[in-house]
């Protein structure tokens, strides 16, 4: 989620001019000449601020698919210009990333700034951490109840796979399943043995702010890890969801289950040279 409620209008400005920083590139470099994962990567990249920005600008609002540019919903009005052709951010993902690359680990890149979606990540994408945070984005996601559910006997999944099924998923239940299966852990592994049908219907449109895209009247007061009071405030929603945060990361602490180690840029000998290349 993005703190939207904490943005001002420099930060916003800020939105602004990285996605016109980022549009200029294009005239700049041959961005079919670079390699296919900074390629991937920049498209992410503008994507997802791009929608940021919309949304800060827009701000407070429910869901974001209620924002409207020059009357034309935010996520088909073509604000966006690489190479002097206006595009909007479904251009982006359909036209030219989903379009182009044939592995669906790229869906969890774009950010659509709603709660039911693949999350924001903390990192700007680039050629070398791309394929390690789509993974990331493809295990939170198909793990999460975002992505999959139980129902009886039947695996309920995001309307984002049937969303994307004509590019990555044409036999919609085997390819899925098969998809799925590639990034479960063991409860997730356990939904799909324990299930015979399929059925797209999980969602949640609001949006991905932690204060619910609403202004609130009334607010909390924070205290620091040592005790200490602090002397900003944040709304209610907001401070039982840092709450909520933190009650699970003592949990996990307490379980032992802490630590996470990445390796990243590793040649061993035969490796090709194209290994982290994202198809």
């Amino acid at each position: 989620r993005i703190m939207f409620s904490f943005l001002d209008a420099d930060i916003r400005a800020s939105f602004t001019e990285y996605r016109t920083d980022l549009e200029s590139v294009a005239d700049q470099v041959d961005i079919q000449s670079l390699s296919r994962n900074e390629q991937l990567a920049y498209w992410i990249n503008l994507h997802n601020v791009a929608m940021i920005e919309q949304i800060s600008n827009a701000w407070p609002v429910r869901q974001p698919r209620e924002i409207k540019i020059d009357g034309v919903p935010l996520d088909d009005a073509k604000f966006i210009t690489v190479e002097g052709i206006a595009l909007s951010p479904r251009d982006i993902r359909e036209k030219i990333v989903f379009a182009n690359w044939r592995d669906p680990m790229v869906i969890y890149g774009f950010w659509r700034g709603e709660i039911g979606g693949p999350s924001i990540q903390r990192e700007a994408f680039n050629a070398d951490n791309v394929a390690r945070l789509l993974e990331r984005g493809a295990r939170d996601f198909v793990n999460s109840l975002r992505g999959t559910q139980k129902n009886g006997s039947t695996l309920e999944v995001n309307e984002l796979f049937e969303e994307v099924a004509p590019y990555y998923f044409p036999n919609f239940e085997a390819d899925v399943r098969a998809h799925i299966a590639e990034y479960a852990d063991e409860d997730t592994a356990g939904l799909l043995a324990d299930t015979s049908g399929m059925r797209a219907n999980v969602n949640e449109y609001d949006i991905a702010d932690l204060a619910g895209g609403v202004r609130e009247p009334t607010y909390q007061n924070i205290s620091s890890v040592d005790g200490t009071q602090q002397s900003f405030r944040i709304p209610q929603s907001m401070m039982a969801l840092l709450q909520q945060r933190e009650e699970k990361f003592q949990r996990i602490i307490r379980e032992g289950r802490t630590g996470t180690v990445t390796f990243s840029n590793i040649s061993l000998p035969g490796d090709p040279e194209d290994k982290g290349e994202i198809e």
